[in-house]
C-alpha cells in the first residue's frame, strides 16, 4: 500500500474552518444528530468527593512538581530527584488537606451561625461569633463557589467535547474527509486495539490517507470520558507489519514522568542508542534481538527528518500502523497544530514506502535453516518475538503511588489530630453544662 500521494507531494490541509465561531444552535444540532445524552450535574455527595480527592487522585500537583525541571537529564536529573519527590509529597498532602478543610469549614461556617441565631433568640445571650463572620463569610462563599463548579464539571466538559466535535466535523468537510464522533460498538483491532477507544476520528482516504483523533481512556462512553488522561493521535498505515517500536520524545517529558500515555513504560533493556544526536530528541525502544531491524528502518535520513519535524510527538510503530501521539499538540482545535501535524505526516510518508521491503527472517525455524532446505519468501509482518515490547510500571507510577500513600498518611494524621481536639472541646463543653446543674 502506498502512503504517499502521486508525485511524492503530500497535500496540505485547509484549516481555516477551525477559526469559525460555534453557536449554541450548532451545539444543539450536533447533540441531536449524533444522539448524545446530555450530561447532568454531579450529586452533592459526588461533588464533595471530587473536591477532596482531586489534588491527589489526579496527580496534578505532583505532575506540576515533576514538570518544573522539564528536559533535565543526567546529573541535573539526579540532583533534582529528591527535592522533586519531597516537594511533590508536601504539595499533594497540602492540597488534599486544604480541599478537605475547605469542605469542613464551609459546612461549619454555614451551619454554626444558624445554631447561634437559635441560641441567642432562646437564651437572650450576646452573640458568640462576633468578628468571626469576617472569616466565616469568605469561607462559605469560596466553598460554595468550588462546590457548584465541581457539580457542573460534567456539563462543561461535555460542551467542550461537543465544540471539539463540531470543529473536527467542519475540518473534515472542508478537506473531503470523514468525521466520526466515537468508535462503533465493534471492537477495533487496528494498531493492537489502540484505536478502539478513539474519539473525534477524522479520516482521509485516497492517495494520501491518514487518520487523526483523540485516544480516550473510557471504553464505554469514550466521547465524554475523563479528558485529563487523553492524548491526541495521528496515524499512517504502513506498507507491511513491522516490529513494535516506541520513540519517546524527550522534549515533552518531565523529570520522572514520560509523555507516553498510561502508567506503563518499556523495559530499559529494550532501549537502543542511535547516532547523529538522535538520542537527544528521542528514546527508542525495540524488542530485544531486533536492533539491526530498527537500524534498517531508522536510517540517518529518516532520523534527520524526524528531528526536524516530529520531535514534539511520541511515535509508536505497532503492527502495520505508525502513530504520532501528543497531549498538547494533537487532538486540538488549534489550526497551527493541524498544519504541523500534516507536515510531519508528509515527512514520514515520504520515507516509509521503503519500509515495505522489510521482511522478518525469524519466521524461519532453525531446523530448516540448518538443513539448507530452500526457504520460501518470508511472510509479511514481524514474528511473535517482535510484535510487542515488554512493559512495566514507569518510575512516575511507582513514585506517584508513594506520594499518594504518604499524602493520605499526612492528611489522615492531621484529621485525627483535629478530631481529637474537637472531641476534647466537646467534652469540656459538656462538663461546663453539667456544672450549671
Amino acid at each position: 500500500m502506498k502512503t504517499g500521494s502521486p508525485g511524492g507531494a503530500w497535500p496540505p490541509l485547509r484549516v481555516e474552518t477551525l477559526r469559525e465561531p460555534i453557536t449554541r444552535e450548532d451545539e444543539a444540532e450536533f447533540v441531536k444528530r449524533h444522539q448524545i445524552d446530555r450530561a447532568e450535574r454531579l450529586e452533592p455527595k459526588a461533588a464533595i468527593t471530587d473536591i477532596v480527592t482531586a489534588p491527589v487522585m489526579r496527580w496534578r500537583l505532583v505532575q506540576w512538581v515533576l514538570g518544573w525541571s522539564r528536559g533535565k537529564r543526567g546529573v541535573w536529573r539526579a540532583l533534582l530527584f529528591v527535592p522533586s519527590i519531597v516537594l511533590g509529597i508536601l504539595l499533594a498532602g497540602v492540597g488534599l488537606l486544604a480541599s478537605f478543610l475547605l469542605v469542613v469549614f464551609t459546612m461549619v461556617f454555614a451551619v454554626v451561625p444558624l445554631f447561634e441565631v437559635v441560641f441567642v433568640l432562646f437564651s437572650g445571650s450576646n452573640w458568640v461569633l462576633g468578628a468571626g463572620w469576617l472569616v466565616g463569610l469568605p469561607v462559605v462563599l469560596a466553598g460554595g463557589f468550588v462546590f457548584f463548579r465541581a457539580r457542573g464539571r460534567p456539563v462543561r466538559r461535555q460542551r467542550r467535547e461537543v465544540r471539539r466535535g463540531i470543529a473536527f466535523g467542519r475540518l473534515a468537510e472542508a478537506n473531503g474527509m470523514r468525521y466520526r464522533p466515537h468508535r462503533s460498538g465493534k471492537k477495533d483491532s487496528r494498531a493492537g486495539g489502540r484505536l478502539s477507544a478513539a474519539t473525534h476520528q477524522v479520516r482521509r482516504r485516497g492517495s494520501a490517507p491518514f487518520e487523526a483523533g483523540v485516544l480516550g481512556d473510557d471504553l464505554d462512553g469514550a466521547l465524554f470520558g475523563d479528558a485529563h488522561a487523553r492524548r491526541g493521535y495521528a496515524a499512517l498505515r504502513l506498507p507491511t507489519g513491522l516490529p513494535h517500536i516506541v520513540l519517546d520524545a524527550r522534549g515533552p517529558n518531565s523529570l520522572l514522568s514520560s509523555s507516553l500515555p498510561g502508567i506503563d513504560a518499556p523495559h530499559a533493556s529494550q532501549r537502543l542508542g542511535l547516532e547523529g544526536g538522535f538520542d537527544r530528541y528521542f528514546t527508542l525502544y525495540c524488542p530485544e534481538g531486533y536492533e539491526p531491524d530498527a537500524l534498517y528502518l531508522f536510517t540517518p535520513d529518516v532520523m534527520e527528518r524526524m528531528i526536524d519535524r516530529v520531535a514534539r510527538y511520541d511515535v509508536e510503530i505497532i503492527d502495520d500502523w505508525l502513530l504520532l501521539i501528543s497531549k498538547k499538540h494533537l487532538g486540538t482545535t488549534n489550526p497551527d497544530d493541524w498544519t504541523e501535524m500534516n507536515e510531519a505526516l508528509g515527512v514520514l510518508a515520504d520515507r516509509i514506502d521503503r519500509w515495505g521491503r522489510w521482511r522478518d527472517e525469524r519466521h524461519f525455524d532453525d531446523e530448516r535453516r540448518a538443513t539448507g532446505e530452500a526457504l520460501p519468501t518470508p511472510r509479511r509482518g514481524a514474528a511473535d518475538a517482535g510484535r510487542r515490547l515488554r512493559f512495566g510500571w514507569s518510575a512516575a507510577a511507582v513514585y506517584g503511588g508513594i506520594v499518594i500513600l504518604l499524602a493520605f498518611g499526612v492528611a489522615g494524621y492531621a484529621f485525627w489530630e483535629m478530631t481529637r481536639e474537637l472531641l476534647a472541646d466537646i467534652g469540656a463543653g459538656i462538663a461546663w453544662i453539667g456544672s450549671l446543674f
